[in-house]
């Protein structure tokens, strides 16, 4: 047993069981993230800041949660193919079901998911870079500076995205070992989230690109928005979470209760179930402003923007009044890798979406969720309606 774990069960008796102990693990390590990520803003050499990453997700997955396996089944998946990720994730998931692990429990499988996102896109990343022979040279004689360039001017770029262009990972610059754990085991975003692109980790752990001039504001503001809103929405699932309970639905007694009365509780106990995530997304999107990878240069006025790994818009995902603002606001650098690695790469520049496009992507992102039919279900609904809204708009 961890040997943190009776401070950690003080804190369950304190709160009377109403959590388990893997819900105040997650809620505590996110909140220890912030000084943690601090941290890193003030080592400069890229070779220490991969080791403590490393170092910090070692203490996470084997001196908190006692995860063994999670580093072992992490390391195996790291070096897998990009085609057996999802595949092996798969076996991961259909595991949980039959053991029918509770949702406040903690497993390997939130590690996985967040690496699967990681080393597909890293994958096609390098295929890009291969593809289109990118070669990171100097700029002049008197320059440090290095830029992508091709190396065969007879390839047609225009078949890239600039996206593509923009991540694509250069053939002499394939990341050290060092590196690649690094990157894996970027301890923000570790335990649930969110994924990070790795030439965007790259550039911040070395200080180079969009991360060479980083600014004198360090987030603070920001980062500590993201965390009371994240105590906010903890307190909210107190007051409210015990009285709207979904399972309720299946009882007698909420049969007996009036049309009007079971779409109010229905909708509460759906606004309840997801504040767990609005909790965790909010708290570790202001660890990782913190690190500094959060920083996203500057608006229009000059002054910092701290967006580059927003997740979750509580706002706009209550507010949204369609199937695209929905899917945008909720759990969005997934929605970004699905877009950019499944639907993108499913139409390229010049041809216009299809159904099958749309609904290849839903079903990829169900498979990656798991194999409970409400993924699917929810999904192909999502599908549907948004390609029926395509259609709206297109012909209004």
């Amino acid at each position: 047993m961890p040997f943190l774990d009776p401070y950690f069960q003080q804190l369950v008796d304190l709160l009377d069981g109403e959590v388990s102990i893997d819900q105040i693990k997650v809620v505590c390590i996110l909140v220890g993230a912030y000084p943690a990520a601090l941290g890193l803003r003030f080592i400069r050499k890229p070779e220490l800041r991969h080791l403590y990453n490393i170092a910090a997700s070692l203490f996470i997955f084997l001196g908190v949660f006692n995860l063994l396996d999670a580093c072992s089944q992490t390391c195996k998946v790291s070096g897998l193919s990009g085609q057996s990720m999802l595949p092996k994730l798969s076996l991961v998931h259909i595991y949980r079901q039959l053991l029918a692990v509770s949702v406040a429990e903690y497993d390997a499988t939130g590690p996985e998911m967040v690496i699967v996102i990681k080393l597909t896109s890293l994958a096609y990343c390098i295929f890009d870079g291969q593809n289109l022979n990118l070669k990171e040279v100097k700029v002049d004689q008197d320059s440090e500076e290095q830029v992508p360039e091709s190396v065969n001017s007879s390839i047609d770029i225009t078949k890239y995205t600039p996206r593509q262009l923009k991540k694509a990972v250069p053939i002499n610059k394939f990341p050290p070992l060092l590196e690649y754990f690094g990157f894996i085991f970027y301890f923000p975003s570790v335990v649930v989230g969110p994924a990070v692109e790795f030439e965007d980790y790259r550039q911040w752990a070395t200080s180079s690109g969009e991360f060479e001039k980083m600014p004198d504001d360090l987030g603070f503001k920001q980062a500590a928005s993201k965390l009371w809103f994240g105590f906010f929405i903890i307190a909210m699932s107190f007051a409210f979470g015990s009285r709207y309970q979904i399972t309720w639905t299946l009882t007698d007694d909420y049969k007996k209760l009036s049309l009007i009365d079971r779409i109010w509780f229905v909708q509460m106990a759906c606004s309840c179930a997801r504040f767990r995530f609005y909790i965790v997304w909010l708290m570790s999107e202001g660890s990782m402003i913190l690190s500094g990878l959060g920083y996203n240069g500057r608006d229009v006025k000059g002054n910092p923007k701290f967006d580059r790994v927003v997740n979750i818009d509580v706002f706009g995902y209550e507010t949204s009044d369609n199937p695209r603002a929905l899917i945008q606001s909720w759990n969005s650098q997934t929605d970004k890798w699905l877009k950019n690695y499944v639907y993108l790469r499913l139409s390229p520049p010049g041809k216009r979406p299809t159904f099958h496009t749309t609904f290849t992507t839903f079903a990829i992102c169900a498979i990656w969720h798991g194999y409970y039919p409400g993924y699917y279900l929810q999904r192909a609904w999502l599908a549907v309606t948004e390609q029926f809204e395509e259609m709206f708009v297109q012909y209004s």
